[in-house]
């Protein structure tokens, strides 16, 4: 009888944090799926996008196009306020760009990016399109320039209204500004642009750097040690991260950055699944026990 009133303890826990739960029609059985807001997606195997909206139904799919005689390659998806939908896509030596699609996944436009891959996209509440990525150093090369603006900013029609942000701001090693799959890197604010960047020679190496919107650095966190650190930023400013449970080896303990003290501070959550992400001022956690992926959308941990 003694663990009665702990486990009613838990359940109360979970009950007042717990706002809704989806069971989706998504199912893993492999690689897990992105998360944007709420919106789950897989790009499977480098060239189909398939989407499915908050309230865990399908939403459509899309396929790119090839660019000449080479297969475009998606790099990231975004969803605007809308339901408009942004893929950043790129090739092995030609063309890169962002496709900007309906919620049916009709074309709409595309936004030709020259030699920029836009690695990371994300929507501002204008519906204009944020870019964090790197750049070749010529056409139909794959040497990276040595130094570009990492960050670009496109209006709605696909004007490049902005870039910012030098290469040389940090240390040579891994494009900041590279993909890393299905893992959402760039988060756009009314006043200010968070983004994961790798910051190193190896993949543990990475930090979170807050930008205002002409691209000064406004603040930068290291994230050294976390190989899969899948910030979430939600719609108040708060930014977390999973880490690694050196006993279980599960991604379970979640930490929320103290900008103040510049520390990752560990935060007690009482949910089933990891943190997957964050919709608003909630966070979502995930778990896929069956194979059908399961949303918890959670209160934020005081």
């Amino acid at each position: 009888m003694r663990w009665i009133a702990p486990l009613f303890a838990m359940c109360s826990i979970l009950c007042a944090q717990s706002t809704r739960d989806i069971s989706t029609q998504a199912v893993s059985s492999g690689a897990l799926p992105g998360f944007y807001k709420g919106y789950l997606y897989f790009v499977e195997p480098n060239d189909r996008v398939r989407l499915f909206t908050p309230d865990g139904r399908f939403m459509t799919s899309i396929l790119m196009q090839d660019h000449g005689d080479e297969r475009g390659y998606v790099h990231s998806v975004a969803v605007d306020s809308d339901g408009t939908i942004a893929v950043g896509w790129g090739t092995r030596y030609g063309s890169t760009g962002i496709e900007i699609h309906n919620g049916l996944g009709d074309l709409i436009r595309s936004i030709d990016t020259g030699l920029f891959f836009p690695d990371d996209v994300d929507f501002a509440a204008d519906h204009s399109i944020w870019a964090f990525g790197w750049q070749r150093a010529a056409e139909h090369s794959q040497v990276h320039a040595k130094e570009f603006p990492m960050l670009r900013h496109y209006s709605s029609a696909g004007t490049e209204i902005g870039a910012c942000l030098p290469r040389s701001r940090f240390p040579q090693g891994l494009e900041p500004g590279s993909a890393q799959w299905q893992e959402r890197r760039l988060y756009v604010m009314p006043d200010f642009i968070g983004l994961v960047a790798f910051s190193g020679n190896t993949g543990t190496q990475q930090e979170w750097v807050e930008v205002d919107p002409n691209g000064n650095i406004r603040g930068r966190w290291r994230l050294d040690g976390m190989q899969f650190p899948a910030l979430s930023l939600t719609s108040d400013g708060n930014v977390y991260a999973k880490r690694r449970d050196p006993k279980t080896q599960w991604d379970k303990i979640v930490v929320r950055l103290d900008r103040e003290n510049s520390k990752w501070q560990v935060v007690p959550v009482a949910a089933d699944g990891v943190l997957f992400g964050s919709d608003g001022d909630q966070l979502v956690f995930g778990s896929w026990n069956t194979g059908v992926m399961v949303l918890h959308w959670l209160k934020q941990p005081l």
